[in-house]
């Protein structure tokens, strides 16, 4: 049992990483507060994945830098998976179509180098410091407890988020449009404030999703024009 929670934990301790991380990066690039991912909770889940294939290789090969290539290729290899699962949805997480030597848009040699340099520096400054994090939080009596709250509260999310999808999927189907996920997201935050509407970061499709696929497929076809 003790090896089951800690990948728990490193799991949900990787996906709040993660959610940093891409909360972050989205108001450096995008200058805007948008939650990021599938998810509404604070948590990005292939970075809760990418954790623990990164400590699962490096017990196997505690060589730095083939250790961080293995990793860069399974992280890659999980965005390719999840892009075409959720492409069925007529949803994309994110697309890389913008950048060169990309395979449909799922991944790309640019994201997939930023893996590898991710992971090389999880490995050189942070592996002993989330390995002895993990095994002290394991030690602690009421972890057990705790992780059972969070992973019960993650598993309600996933079941939430994947009611809005399927909404989403039936919309986009009908309106015959693919649905980027942030954007469509920032798209509903500024018709929202033009409407002057109360916009929710947390539950950004609690709203007339119909309405504002149409609106959003509109939106593209400018754009495309």
């Amino acid at each position: 049992m003790e090896v089951f929670f800690k990948y728990e934990f490193l799991f949900l301790f990787g996906s709040f990483i993660g959610f940093i991380l891409e909360i972050t990066f989205s108001r450096i690039y995008n200058k805007e507060w948008i939650n990021p991912g599938f998810l509404v909770g604070p948590w990005v889940p292939i970075y809760g994945f990418g954790m623990i294939c990164a400590i699962i290789v490096y017990n196997f090969i505690p060589n730095i830098f083939f250790a961080s290539l293995i990793s860069c290729l399974l992280l890659t290899l999980m965005e390719l998976i999840a892009g075409i699962m959720f492409k069925r949805m007529n949803v994309k997480l994110w697309d890389y179509s913008d950048y060169t030597l990309n395979y449909k848009g799922y991944i790309c040699l640019f994201f997939s180098l930023i893996w590898f340099v991710s992971a090389l520096l999880f490995y050189i400054f942070f592996i002993i410091h989330v390995t002895n994090i993990s095994t002290a939080f394991i030690n602690f009596d009421y972890s057990p407890f705790i992780l059972g709250i969070i992973l019960g509260l993650f598993l309600i999310d996933v079941i939430y988020s994947y009611d809005i999808l399927l909404k989403i999927k039936e919309y986009a189907s009908k309106n015959h449009v693919i649905v980027r996920y942030e954007e469509f997201k920032s798209h509903i935050k500024r018709f929202m404030r033009l409407n002057k509407e109360k916009y929710s970061y947390v539950f950004p499709f609690k709203t007339n999703l119909e309405k504002y696929i149409k609106n959003y497929k509109n939106k593209i076809k400018k754009h495309n024009k």
